[in-house]
């Protein structure tokens, strides 16, 4: 790196002849050197400031692949590259952010011709010229008369010593105009951009609050805590008056179960926060979401009656049937379910705020309270025709499909079954597919009971169970050999099933293989189910 220094110094001094503008572009000249996931280097190349603040253009495909960034200026500084602004990959460019105060280079503002002289800023001032002018878009791209693949990403100045361009040697000797990158803007879905997501350097945050806020909320979705860590923190420099920021910064806390800093940021937030109410509800989601998903995690500062406290904080701010809601819903982890019932169902009265979610829960309170099943109904009925059916409502039919079925109710349970079946795409878990075949079995739907437990074992073949339904099910339609199927590939994975030794020895026996189904049933004994097994013996001797 030090020879690296020593040229920029040599540069700098080689220039004190050439118009005050370039020797400021000198100094602006830096190496950048990209960094893979393991810490080696990827690549380097040339790049310089083009503003006071930190920003600077270099080379696009240095940063693919890349998970970190360095600059080194001429005086040795390192700093890191922090973000990026845009690139484009035809014409080789990025824009990104430093945050280093920095000695920015002067564009040109008008364009070159052919033949024209330019200098070109490496490790010595080089001279060449034009050898071809082409427009893109209302920029500029050259052809120039050197290749020297050791000025890569430095920049191209006229003889004003103003910067025309970015120079690069990949194929022929070029220099895109600069000012291309000025169309370069961060916005809020610059994270799903596929060019920035060839490198794993984040996205700059955008300057605009709504879009910022955008991009902070999809960097919460993408599993890189690293980088939504880094939004986030931006996004609190950036916004500090915005109650948003504190609140993603207190789930990250949350969610390392580091909650003494959360409580720290969260009243940060309610300090600085124009929005008071939004910043009280904020802290009491983050406590309620402690003592429910971290029931076991010890905190006696937070506990449902904080989060009713600061929930009550932000009502009395801005009245909100929201802040009402989180209040119900902490009230009723603290068990008081008749309280919390009358306030579930108090909030159905505001058509703008009612929802399904709120009779659900009502019914969840009064199942609590050992309400009789047709009144639960009745709640689940309004939780499931509050709103048209969709994904959001597939629980509300769910919980009305486990109900019916539990009434006996099987033909209404199966159709409400379907219906969540469709309304989640067929996505479910096993454990519907099981639910679903057992009302099925009730109803003597074999052909769709069979269908339903094979989709149980796909999902999930951990469970013995399954297997000894489904040969169970295959033996009692009399499909003995796929009964024997079954209770082999149930054996391969459990061998100490006796259940399905059990099934298997009376589908041969019900086949015609007398001698080797006894032998099986004998072979079960040895495996927790003798008792059974002697019974189907004795019979079948």
């Amino acid at each position: 790196m030090k020879h690296i220094q020593k040229h920029l110094f040599m540069l700098i001094f080689l220039l004190s002849a050439l118009p005050l503008s370039a020797q400021q572009a000198a100094k602006a000249v830096f190496q950048l050197t990209t960094y893979k996931k393991d810490g080696t280097v990827l690549a380097q190349c040339h790049g310089f400031f083009i503003d006071a603040n930190g920003e600077a253009v270099a080379p696009w495909k240095p940063f693919v692949g890349a998970e970190r960034a360095v600059v080194t200026d001429a005086k040795g500084k390192k700093t890191d590259v922090k973000s990026l602004i845009g690139a484009n990959e035809l014409y080789d460019i990025c824009r990104f952010n430093t945050q280093q105060p920095s000695s920015p280079v002067q564009l040109a503002s008008s364009p070159l011709a052919v033949g024209e002289p330019v200098t070109v800023l490496g490790h010595n001032a080089v001279s060449m010229k034009v050898s071809k002018a082409e427009k893109f878009k209302d920029y500029n791209y050259y052809t120039l008369s050197v290749a020297n693949d050791k000025l890569y990403g430095c920049p191209v100045v006229n003889k004003q010593g103003r910067v025309v361009g970015i120079y690069s040697s990949t194929a022929t000797a070029s220099a895109t105009d600069v000012a291309f990158t000025n169309d370069f803007k961060a916005n809020g879905l610059s994270l799903n951009d596929p060019v920035l997501k060839a490198s794993g350097i984040r996205p700059a945050l955008p300057d605009k609050p709504n879009d910022a806020l955008l991009a902070l909320f999809l960097s919460s979705e993408q599993g890189n805590a690293a980088q939504h860590e880094a939004f986030t923190d931006e996004f609190i420099s950036k916004f500090p008056t915005s109650a948003e920021g504190y609140s993603q910064k207190g789930s990250i806390y949350l969610n390392a179960q580091d909650f003494a800093n959360a409580s720290k940021v969260m009243e940060e937030g309610i300090n600085k926060a124009t929005a008071k109410d939004e910043a009280h509800f904020n802290y009491a989601k983050i406590i309620y979401q402690k003592v429910t998903n971290f029931p076991d995690s010890v905190y006696p500062a937070w506990n449902a009656d904080k989060a009713i406290d600061e929930a009550q904080k932000a009502y009395q701010i801005k009245p909100n049937s929201l802040y009402k809601h989180l209040q119900a819903q902490a009230t009723m982890v603290k068990k008081d379910y008749d309280k919390a019932y009358s306030m579930f169902m108090e909030l159905t009265k505001d058509t703008a705020f009612k929802s399904g979610e709120l009779f659900y829960e009502a019914a969840l309170c009064r199942q609590q309270q050992n309400a009789p099943k047709e009144e639960l109904l009745t709640l689940l009925d309004s939780a499931v025709e509050c709103r048209p059916l969709s994904f959001n409502t597939a629980p509300y039919v769910l919980a009305r499909a486990q109900l019916l079925d539990a009434m006996g109710q099987y033909r209404q349970a199966l159709a409400d079954y379907n219906r969540y079946d469709t309304l989640t795409l067929g996505r479910s878990n096993d454990t519907f597919y099981y639910m679903r075949y057992a009302c099925e079995l009730k109803l003597r739907q074999y052909q769709q009971a069979l269908n339903d437990i094979a989709h149980a074992i796909v999902l999930n073949r951990n469970v013995p169970g399954y297997y000894a339904e489904m040969a169970q099910l295959q033996l009692q339609v009399k499909l003995y050999d796929k009964a024997i199927q079954t209770a082999d590939l149930g054996l391969k994975s459990f061998p100490d099933s006796g259940d399905l030794y059990l099934i298997k020895g009376l589908s041969l026996i019900f086949s015609g293989d007398k001698q080797q189904g006894l032998s099986l049933l004998e072979e079960a004994k040895s495996h927790g189910v003798a008792e059974k097994a002697d019974e189907l013996i004795k019979k079948y001797k």
